[in-house]
């Protein structure tokens, strides 16, 4: 590109679409290959498809991936199922178009959209869920590491953090991250319940270990809960429903019971109870550890007056589940 930064708005302007090419591959500066991509986009030039959807492969920066896709999409652009289509797919949220594209690209970009993808979004998150799980149990692996990398920024984070002043920004701010953290741990929990074999299981179980383990939690939950430790166990609790009653209703039964007893903050055990909502009643009521633990949930539910609205409906729902007993 020689010694000088290449002008891209006079570019545009001129519809320069050769320079502007050559822009996106501007190692110096990402925000010149972004604006470049922008250009052409706005140009919507189809002789740029081909040397867009090389830039998209080429490209390390997010962003600048990001407004590439946008880019081609602007151009007319029809994915082929290959890495380029995966990539694309993926950056503009056609998430089942990727998956298609193969368990390698598939997998490889779901894995990329999933970090770029709104923690807050449920609906979004779903379709990637849904797509996610297409590329079959190759995917497993990589999800596995996907957690362990969020798991493991989230330690390290709220290690660090011995109160939350939400009178102050900086610590709004941290709030938000630990909220950021905690919902895309859910997230892969949730998704990975959704293999429902004796490998999701055992992962989900070392990973209620783990938070029970490493972060600290408040057992009144709510506001109080300041990591949002409460709402990743309450997760795991969601993702037993994903098993097969028949197949690993022992396994199941085991770890729920665990949550009965074990688990401080009664949220994540009337989690625990939903579950066992959803199994036949005939099931529950003829397995012993179940009915000692939605016993022992029965007696612990809060009556402090702050819970008065709920504690009625969760008390008459678990003596339903147990018979009436």
């Amino acid at each position: 590109m020689g010694l000088f930064k290449p002008n891209v708005e006079r570019l545009e302007k001129n519809k320069n679409v050769r320079k502007l090419i050559s822009a996106l591959e501007y190692k110096a500066d990402a925000t010149i290959r972004k604006q470049a991509a922008s250009a052409l986009g706005n140009i919507r030039d189809e002789s740029a498809v081909s040397a867009l959807e090389t830039a998209l492969l080429a490209e390390d920066d997010p962003e600048v991936r990001g407004e590439i896709a946008l880019a081609l999409k602007s151009c007319g652009y029809s994915p082929d199922l290959n890495e380029a289509g995966a990539r694309y797919a993926a950056l503009t949220g056609d998430y089942e178009f990727c998956a298609r594209c193969g368990p390698g690209p598939g997998i490889q970009n779901l894995y990329l959209a999933f970090i770029g993808l709104p923690d807050d979004n449920t609906s979004q998150y779903r379709k990637w869920r849904d797509a996610y799980l297409q590329c079959g149990p190759e995917g497993f692996a990589p999800l596995v590491q996907l957690f362990e990398q969020y798991y493991g920024l989230y330690k390290s984070f709220v290690s660090g953090i011995e109160g939350l002043n939400f009178s102050l920004g900086s610590d709004r701010k941290k709030a938000a991250i630990i909220k950021m953290f905690s919902q895309k741990i859910c997230q892969l929990t949730q998704t990975v319940a959704q293999y429902r074999d004796a490998r999701a299981f055992e992962f989900l179980s070392q990973a209620y270990r783990r938070v029970v383990h490493d972060i600290y939690s408040h057992s009144a939950g709510g506001f109080l809960d300041i990591f949002n430790a409460v709402d990743i166990r309450s997760s795991i609790a969601d993702g037993m429903s994903a098993f097969d009653v028949k197949e690993y209703g022992d396994n199941v039964a085991r770890f729920l019971y665990g949550i009965f007893l074990h688990d401080e903050c009664f949220l994540v055990r009337w989690h625990a109870v939903q579950v066992l909502d959803s199994w036949p009643l005939n099931v529950v009521r003829s397995n012993p550890l179940l009915m000692k633990g939605l016993q022992f949930a029965l007696e612990k539910v809060p009556t402090a007056p702050e819970h008065s609205a709920t504690s009625g409906y969760q008390k008459s729902t678990i003596r339903r589940i147990m018979g009436g007993k």
